[in-house]
């Protein structure tokens, strides 16, 4: 519930700042870079807030985990999988919301396959986190060490995703961080669907 009133307050957020543009508006530069950059900032905010939240939910879980498995009840890869399988209505759900939301608000070039690919790239997009955060406490040894690598981890790609800095660039020792980040893949995803054609 908390993801899903998060994903619509955020929505209306970034959404209400770009309320009387249209699509047709985006004529210059500047206009198109505000869109860009719309796009980038909304799916990295809301990949923090489910990232965050999936690895205090499995933290929790954690200590049942290693009970159930000194008692020989559990697998670890049933036990991931059902982690998985639970989780995804609700990153659909809260996708499609915080999508939907947004779509409403920025008015975005008109078409269904436009929505449904924004929808599509997001979606992959917070269930990537969501799962590398799920990892993350699960291969670490405490919830500390998993939420500092995992911010490491994000800070370092933002940076490097190729909003912030292009990629010609990126110096050749980070080079490798463009081409593993997540929101990389989102941003060129996004852009193409929404501004190609």
């Amino acid at each position: 519930v908390a993801r899903g009133m998060v994903s619509i307050v955020i929505a209306i957020i970034f959404g209400s700042c770009y309320l009387k543009t249209r699509p047709k508006a985006v004529d210059t530069f500047s206009e198109l870079l505000g869109r860009v950059g719309l796009i980038f900032l909304s799916n990295f905010f809301m990949g923090i807030i489910f990232f965050t939240s999936a690895i205090s939910s499995m933290a929790v879980e954690r200590e049942a985990f290693y009970r159930e498995k000194a008692g020989r009840m559990y697998h670890p890869v049933p036990y991931a999988m059902t982690f998985s399988i639970a989780e995804t209505p609700y990153l659909i759900f809260f996708a499609f919301l915080h999508v939907g939301v947004l779509w409403g608000f920025v008015d975005f070039y008109p078409g269904v396959d436009r929505f449904f690919f924004h929808f599509l790239f997001y979606l992959f997009y917070v269930a990537a986190l969501t799962f590398f955060a799920q990892f993350l406490v699960a291969a670490l040894p405490d919830q500390g060490t998993a939420q500092t690598i995992g911010t490491a981890f994000l800070s370092l790609t933002a940076l490097v995703a190729g909003f912030n800095i292009t990629p010609n660039n990126i110096p050749d020792y980070l080079v490798f961080a463009y081409w593993i980040a997540p929101i990389h893949y989102t941003l060129e995803g996004v852009i193409v669907t929404q501004f190609h054609g």
